[in-house]
């Protein structure tokens, strides 16, 4: 999947959201702090979605924000079809762009953090036990 097609289905995704509330473009626009502009070209995938607006939609229209990631034009998602780890990715790639430098630097610290965290708190067995539950799903 092209970064093109993800944000086509990010904006289709988005819009069809937004119509379902009968929730006009400048209502969104106000809510997010964008233009309306702005949002229309993110729901014409013209422009992708920060890691925060993501966030801040999932929570005006509540629904997890990987809801959007889901192609609504297929049964099963394409991202659905790739492995786990490659459709996360693809989908923290996404939330990136457009972030300036000292904002993928706040995201390198985040991630780094949750990798240490795991590091520091985590045994062997909750390392197998992990692997096992892995494996079960």
């Amino acid at each position: 999947m092209t970064k093109e097609h993800f944000k086509l289905i990010m904006g289709k995704n988005i819009r069809s959201q937004r119509a379902s509330r009968n929730m006009s473009l400048d209502e969104l626009a106000e809510l997010l702090e964008l233009t309306s502009g702005f949002v229309g070209l993110i729901e014409r995938g013209e422009r992708g979605v920060t890691t925060y607006n993501l966030f801040q939609l999932a929570r005006i229209f509540n629904v997890p924000a990987d809801s959007f990631c889901e192609d609504p034009e297929n049964s099963k998602s394409k991202l659905a079809e790739m492995n786990p780890c490659e459709s996360k990715t693809a989908v923290i790639q996404n939330l990136c762009e457009g972030l300036n430098e000292p904002e993928l630097d706040l995201v390198i610290t985040v991630i780094r953090g949750l990798k240490n965290i795991r590091t520091k708190t985590e045994t062997p067995e909750t390392i197998k036990n992990r692997g096992e539950n892995a494996a079960a799903d």
